[in-house]
């Protein structure tokens, strides 16, 4: 799996603004509350999950 996401440029450059928007915006959005806050980020994860998920499907033809 690993090499899998190394070999992916557009998983990669997911995964890169991922930790970025964790790295930045968990602490802003704790600020505005943590229900708000907690449910916004949980769906933009889930999201790039799929979206992450969606790029390997296209990229490999199959769903990993």
């Amino acid at each position: 799996m690993a090499c899998l996401v190394s070999r992916s440029p557009l998983v990669f450059s997911v995964s890169f603004w991922l930790v970025w928007f964790g790295f930045f915006l968990i602490p802003y959005l704790s600020c505005l509350g943590f229900s708000f806050g907690g449910f916004v980020l949980l769906l933009v994860l889930f999201l790039l999950f799929l979206f992450s998920l969606t790029a390997l499907t296209f990229h490999y033809g199959v769903i990993l």
